[in-house]
């Protein structure tokens, strides 16, 4: 009953979702990096 509800609201994004999980390592690793990147290498502001 669950994954007929999910097909129903998900609808074509089911597919996307199921990619998404079977590659999250990949994923997460990318999100992370590039926010370790901003953090380090954003403008610094300065301080008076």
């Amino acid at each position: 009953m669950v994954e007929m509800m999910l097909d129903f609201m998900l609808g074509s994004l089911r597919g996307v979702s199921a990619f998404y999980f079977e590659h999250q390592l990949i994923f997460n690793g990318i999100i992370i990096g590039v926010v370790l990147w901003r953090l380090f290498t954003g403008k610094k502001s300065k301080q008076t």
